[in-house]
């Protein structure tokens, strides 16, 4: 039995889905010439779905600071800034965000817009 089977168009239908959102992404790296460790082309491999009756696996974890690092080198490699300033947010406010966000989808309402940031003096 395949989880998530019931699903519209099924696991398998996401796990096509994700191949080709993954080999777009990799195509768009690749032309931005990005420096990737390992075959890009990995991203937009099929992925085989999960049996019932598969053990549950280790995936290596990435500290979040690399992670971090990693998004901010491929933003500005993609052109699209030069700025590296990324605002600081406490966990409990970004938590607070989340939650408010998914309140108003529970409801069927758009999210409240952020709150504009105080000005800050030099």
């Amino acid at each position: 039995m395949l989880y998530g089977a019931h699903c519209s168009g099924g696991i398998k239908g996401a796990l096509d889905r994700a191949a080709e959102i993954g080999a777009a992404a990799a195509d768009k790296l690749s032309a931005l010439g990005v420096h990737v460790v390992g075959d890009i082309s990995t991203l937009g491999a099929p992925v085989r779905a999960a049996e019932s009756s598969d053990p549950v696996r280790d995936y290596p974890m990435v500290a979040v600071d690399a992670a971090r690092e990693a998004v901010i080198g491929i933003v500005l490699a993609s052109g699209l800034t030069t700025s590296t300033a990324v605002k600081v947010t406490s966990t409990k406010d970004l938590v607070g965000v989340i939650l408010a966000r998914g309140r108003s989808r529970l409801r069927g309402k758009p999210a409240p817009p952020p709150e504009p940031e105080p000005e800050e003096a030099d």
